[in-house]
């Protein structure tokens, strides 16, 4: 399923399940996997459960859980605050300091959490649409990775799922390696990286360096041996630049790519 066919699928999804007061995990999973399969019907509906709305859905509730008592407990020190400077009681306001510092510091981490995938630990796609976009175009000039993982749904049925994550990290943090840039896990085997330095050039050869150190070596997991590859596309973009139209353009190039190596 390419770029544009999982939008299709995700804006189906989410204009069914709009029509419900009460949405679960489970039933966002179906629904999803019952669109994906219209397009393309040898999806694994496992792996889609596995990467389903659950894990989301449990990290905003903690998130907004987080969020409604650190409210709280600003609240209780503006409280404190108040009584404290209406009895000049310089010990009180000193204590009120020490809480709000250590409540800033909390909700500091608060937000690097909602910008981060669970699994990769790398940015995720409100990072990019928050953080790099405006209205869907580019906020600066810059240049743009889009990596897909090769053979990712053998590499899932042949060795198991815990293999895949595993394989999904280590490819995550490769791309770390890239200086002055960011990673965004974009889809489930896909990542984009984002520099902005407008030199793509230097991204292609990054990347394939570790292609072609990827080659020189097996990976192992409970006995198995096997190799993995990934297929990239580079391309610099302007500021104001519209992003769909830059990922559709980088997206052809990594299927080039990977038809190239195949």
């Amino acid at each position: 399923m390419n770029i544009k066919d999982l939008k299709t699928v995700t804006n189906d999804t989410l204009k069914e399940v709009r029509n419900f007061d009460v949405v679960t995990p489970d039933f966002f999973s179906d629904t999803f996997y019952n669109n994906a399969t219209k397009i393309d019907t040898n999806l694994d509906k496992e792996l889609i459960e596995r990467n389903s709305s659950e894990s989301i859905l449990d990290k905003v509730i903690r998130i907004q859980q987080e969020t409604k008592n650190h409210t709280n407990e600003l609240k209780d020190n503006i409280d404190l605050a108040t009584v404290a400077i209406e009895a000049k009681d310089d010990k009180g306001l000193g204590e009120v300091k020490n809480n709000i510092d250590d409540l800033y510091q909390r909700i500091l981490h608060l937000e690097e959490q909602v910008y981060l995938d669970e699994l990769t630990k790398m940015q995720n796609r409100k990072w990019l649409f928050e953080e790099i976009l405006v209205n869907n175009t580019f906020k600066r000039d810059g240049a743009l990775t889009f990596v897909d993982i090769d053979k990712f749904k053998v590499i899932n049925d042949s060795y198991g799922h815990i293999a895949g994550d595993k394989v999904l990290v280590m490819i995550a943090q490769l791309t770390t390696r890239l200086m002055d840039s960011k990673t965004v896990r974009y889809g489930g085997d896909e990542f984009i990286v984002i520099s902005e330095s407008s030199d793509s050039l230097k991204q292609k050869k990054f990347f394939d360096t570790i292609n072609h150190n990827l080659t020189k070596r097996d990976l192992t997991y409970q006995g198995h041996s096997f190799k993995v590859g990934i297929s990239f596309g580079c391309i610099d973009y302007k500021s104001g630049e519209n992003f769909h139209e830059v990922i559709e353009k980088v997206d052809k190039m990594m299927y080039e790519h990977k038809k190239s190596r195949a």
